[in-house]
């Protein structure tokens, strides 16, 4: 038996309004006994719930006007993907193990996709080239690890457009992404 999994179906709360922006009634699904009639009195939580996150920016509303959101950084991670080819579909994926184990590198390898002059827009060009990503699996604090020969000097990281020296060692915020 797994256990009863309605509290992982939370609804979206779009908007900070009482009905969390998702429908005019008021009433919320998860409320109701009639959607859960293999459980024997069913008690309502989801009202109560939002009640104690309204207002507090959990809202798709409130999350779309702050820049540092969570919904903005997915947003970010997306745009970087979708800007990359080699983030979409890397001809390889090596991981570097460090000297840090809340840190997980990556390199993902693939073929340039040609922007020159009087070459196809989009086809590769048989140049290869790197993506990396570095990520601190830890939320609650910053990790430090030994940067691999091959990632150090000036980059660029992808996700803020910031131009970083990559010395000897990295300092990663808790449960930062950066990609180079």
């Amino acid at each position: 038996k797994t256990g009863d999994d309605q509290y992982r179906r939370a609804i979206m709360q779009w908007s900070e309004e009482d009905s969390a922006g998702f429908n005019s009634t008021g009433e919320f699904w998860l409320d109701q006994a009639k959607w859960f009639p293999w459980m024997q009195n069913h008690q309502g939580w989801f009202a109560n719930y939002w009640k104690t996150l309204q207002g507090t920016g959990v809202s798709v509303a409130a999350q779309a006007q702050d820049p540092s959101s969570l919904l903005n950084h997915y947003k970010r991670l997306i745009s970087v993907r979708n800007s990359n080819p080699t983030l979409q579909l890397p001809d390889e994926i090596r991981y570097y193990p460090v000297d840090n184990k809340n840190v997980w590198l990556v390199e993902n390898i693939g073929e340039n996709v040609s922007e020159k002059k009087g070459e196809k827009k989009g086809e590769k060009n048989g140049e290869k080239t790197s993506v990396w990503v570095v990520i601190n699996l830890n939320p609650q604090s910053a990790a430090e690890f030994s940067v691999p020969d091959n990632l150090r000097g000036e980059r660029t990281e992808r996700v803020t457009g910031e131009n970083i020296n990559l010395g000897e060692r990295v300092n990663v915020p808790a449960a930062g992404v950066m990609i180079f």
